[in-house]
């Protein structure tokens, strides 16, 4: 052992908490094993190792290692703190894990760094409460072992890398060379995303010899979670090729575990895995695969299927702990800090390394927090008796992380934890067209690329929302609300739309109980309103809008979700009274604006077109790698699976990533709303600069089409028509040609390949343009034809409203008499009183009223001697 192993196992062996972290190949595992030996049969201790994943507790052979998940008890994450500590205190199913954690003397945490927020704290949690004390852990000895410059839990948003892959450039682009087991399929190929693949493994394994076998999965529930399985709904297997385990069946067959298949049956499958040397062969069934809901504690989708996945490829977060002696790396789409090391990092050598893809731009540095984590590495005050690192007090309390965003911290939607049941909400690593990232992107919002900002300003609504949430904070049914709330998130469109609907009712009371003309508001003005907003808030009008966007959402009818936007209601008359005078003297409405064909957009309106380029084609490849996972081994769909992968190489032309794109484009002030918008993934998608000026063109024959006078020209068929004329746009599709073929850049293989097959692969490549050019304009249209109906009704609800007020003022004006000598003279109150008191009102509001109404002088005379008689 090194120095720093030795000052690491001196301090381990005398009982105290540390971290021993390193890059891969520094002796971490070789450490971990002599201090386990020494501990548990040299000092007698109980000593436990857990790990990250069941691949990594693969490594420790006979010591015993196992997931955290499993040894503790927590499984899946989807208990709370309360709920997994009353379960393991008391329910039989748990007895082992208790047993584990009273008796345990020193924990091991193996690949820590991929161990999330929340499950750490869980366990801390748990560890503390079942042993009874008030320490960390419960004054268990922990050490913590791994390297926080790899990948961190998909989840997380911690980022780790030395920083230094700038230096490392040129070597990694020697590494591109053929590797001799490439051609024998002896070669494990890692990719970052679970599309590639699986797209990989499919294309591999047809080109097997012998009959493939289907195995079709038994599905129940929801189709969007569903798909989410990492478990595929069809799997083709034949005898020979590599497989992985997705599931830990026991504590030797863990999620990980590679294998090849050696005998196909109905329904079963025999696979021979290599475990240190030696040779296992065990029949794989079926397994159940389910998602669970923990706040409704549901099970929202369930698939039988046999925990295999074709193993040609795997992603580099499942490979994460591994060692493979054949390696092939591809580095498209590696765009976390560490992912690459992580990945060259599983090769054995560089004779059994190749690296494919590989671009400057990948090489990513780590956030400073990483940094700064390692430099505050200190052995400090170092004590005998361990209250330097064992007598501390957890000043976080034990529902800390109820609602942690770092839950889910397996890898590839997958996992390691102790079954197959997916947590809600649990997302795969699908990079730049994931789901997350298409049902989070509130494009309406941000559209358009104009100078002026056209769209109505939703703050409004998110104000009103996020004001009442907060009201039901620390109550019973915050957990309902806050699902409610996510589903709002996820779908903002429908609830702005109810919001807008209602905030225009309200506004349609308040200007006929307070009219402009009024000078002063009484009590009886108010009283009016509050009646008319209770009898609306209890009309069945109202009643069927909140339905029908609960329905939408799926929420319950009767539950506090219909109570909430009441309270919203609530929220509208109290902002209505706040903004009154506001509300009563708005500007006269202004002609809708809208740019000229040749006027040029400024950067910002440029950024966001830009950004709504990026939507349209991750939209549209989002729905493509649907279409080809749900076509992937089934009977009769070869043809469309193969042009669906031709069409995905065009749309993967025609983006790159955002490091990439910052490094050569010419326009590097538009990237700064997609920059704005990225979460710490940058995960977004980015349009190239010769993709982009071709969405620029199709923006300037959109602002041709989407006119006020084509709307009453067209009504309905607005779209329609639009969309046929700009279809029919000869330079756009030329454009859109040359866009597509300067971005694909494939030189033919063979010179001698028969011309039939040239013609035909040309023929499938108009096809496949033409297909996508059209699918391209009717999303752009979409998205413009949204911002066009939100700037036409905004300037209808303008001239709504001075239609009303000018319809109030003139009843106003028709129900109040003015006063005159007819006045007078048909006044038939006591003494003419009332003339009296209204003249005197009259004077009192304008001196000069008898010269502005033209009274003579005889009738001034009249006026004068009535009043002093």
């Amino acid at each position: 052992m090194d120095e720093d192993q030795k000052l690491a196992f001196e301090l381990a062996t005398s009982g105290h908490n540390l971290v021993i972290s390193g890059q891969a190949g520094t002796g971490k595992t070789f450490l971990v094993k002599k201090l386990v030996y020494y501990m548990r049969f040299k000092q007698g201790k109980n000593v436990s190792i857990v790990c990250s994943t069941g691949i990594a507790a693969t490594h420790y052979g006979d010591l015993r290692a196992q997931t955290l998940h499993k040894w503790s008890g927590v499984e899946d994450g989807r208990h709370l703190n309360e709920e997994i500590i009353h379960f393991v205190k008391t329910d039989e199913r748990f007895t082992v894990a208790k047993h584990n954690i009273e008796t345990v003397e020193t924990l091991i945490i193996d690949e820590s760094s991929m161990i999330s927020a929340k499950i750490f704290n869980q366990v801390q949690v748990l560890c503390k409460n079942t042993r009874n004390s008030t320490d960390l852990f419960g004054n268990i000895q922990v050490i913590l072992v791994g390297d926080f410059f790899q990948l961190p839990p998909v989840s997380n948003e911690l980022y780790g890398d030395p920083g230094k892959h700038y230096d490392s450039v040129a070597f990694l682009k020697s590494l591109d060379w053929p590797l001799q087991n490439e051609r024998l399929n002896k070669c494990v190929h890692l990719f970052a995303r679970n599309y590639d693949v699986d797209v990989f493994n499919y294309n591999k394994i047809q080109s097997l010899q012998g009959d493939l076998k289907v195995y079709a999965s038994q599905d129940e529930g929801s189709q969007h979670y569903l798909s989410k399985f990492l478990a595929p709904k069809n799997l083709g297997l034949k005898l020979g090729c590599p497989v992985m385990l997705i599931k830990n069946l026991n504590d030797i067959l863990v999620n990980g575990l590679c294998g090849t298949v050696t005998k196909l049956s109905a329904d079963s499958v025999e696979v021979k895995f290599t475990l240190e040397h030696k040779t296992l062969t065990v029949t794989i069934a079926k397994e159940v695969f389910t998602t669970f809901d923990p706040v409704e504690k549901i099970v929202l989708a369930k698939r039988v299927q046999l925990p295999l996945k074709v193993g040609f490829a795997i992603t580099i977060h499942k490979a994460q702990g591994m060692t493979i002696e054949n390696l092939v790396v591809d580095c498209n789409n590696s765009i976390q800090p560490g992912q690459l090391g992580v990945a060259i990092g599983r090769a054995v050598s560089i004779q059994g390394l190749r690296v494919i893809n590989f671009r400057k731009s990948l090489c990513r540095k780590h956030p400073v927090n990483v940094f700064n984590f390692y430099d505050s590495f200190s052995l400090g005050n170092i004590r005998n008796d361990l209250t330097c690192c064992r007598k501390l007090n957890v000043e976080t309390s034990d529902n800390e992380s109820k609602h942690d965003d770092d839950d889910n911290d397996n890898d590839d939607g997958g996992g390691d934890d102790s079954d197959s049941t997916v947590i809600f909400d649990r997302l795969e690593v699908d990079s730049d067209f994931s789901e997350s990232e298409i049902d989070n992107l509130e494009f309406i919002e941000n559209i358009l690329g104009t100078d002026q900002e056209l769209l109505p300003d939703k703050s409004g609504s998110r104000l009103a929302l996020d004001t009442v949430l907060k009201t039901f904070t620390d109550t019973p049914v915050e957990a309902n609300i806050l699902v409610f709330s996510d589903a709002i998130s996820k779908h903002y469109q429908h609830f702005y739309d109810w919001f807008q609907a209602q905030r225009s009712i309200m506004e349609d009371i308040g200007l006929n109980c307070f009219p402009e003309g009024e000078v002063k508001f009484s009590q009886k003005h108010r009283n009016d309103y509050f009646i008319k907003f209770n009898k609306h808030i209890n009309s069945k009008e109202y009643e069927d809008s909140v339905i029908t966007l609960l329905n939408y959402y799926g929420q319950k009818i009767n539950g506090p979700q219909f109570q909430l936007l009441t309270s919203i209601m609530f929220y509208l008359e109290k902002d209505f009274f706040f903004n009154l005078s506001t509300h009563l003297h708005l500007a006269a409405p202004e002609p809708l604006k809208k740019l000229t064909v040749d006027q040029e957009m400024d950067f910002s309106g440029k950024g966001k077109l830009r950004y709504i380029s990026g939507y349209v084609l991750a939209k549209l490849k989002y729905t493509l790698s649907k279409k080809i996972r749900n076509s992937l081994y089934v009977k009769g769909k070869e043809t469309d699976l193969a042009r669906y992968q031709f069409e995905m190489d065009i749309f993967n032309s025609l983006t790159c990533s955002y490091d990439e794109l910052n490094m050569s484009t010419t326009e590097g002030d538009t990237l700064l709303e997609t920059k704005r918008k990225q979460n710490d993934r940058e995960s977004l998608t980015n349009v190239s600069d010769v993709t982009f000026n071709f969405f620029q063109k199709l923006e300037i024959v959109c602002r041709e089409k989407f006119t006020h006078s084509r709307l009453v020209d067209t009504g309905k068929y607005l779209f329609s028509s639009v969309k046929e004329e700009v279809l029919r746009n000869y330079d756009l599709f030329e454009n859109w040609i040359k866009c597509v073929v300067s971005s694909r850049n494939q030189p033919i293989e063979d010179q001698n390949e028969d011309i039939s097959n040239i013609l035909s692969t040309m023929v499938m490549a108009c096809e496949n343009y033409i297909e996508i050019f059209q699918s391209v304009i009717t999303l752009f249209l979409k998205v413009n034809l949204s911002q066009f109906r939100r700037d036409y009704l905004t300037f209808l609800k303008k001239e709504k409203g001075v239609a009303l007020r000018k319809k109030v003022m003139q009843k106003s004006q028709k129900a109040t008499k003015s006063f005159n000598m007819k006045f007078f003279s048909e006044d038939n109150s006591t003494n003419k009183e009332v003339s009296f008191l209204r003249l005197k009102s009259e004077l009192m509001q304008s001196e000069k009223f008898f010269n502005d109404n033209s009274f003579t002088k005889k009738e001034l005379v009249s006026l004068c001697i009535y009043c002093f008689d």
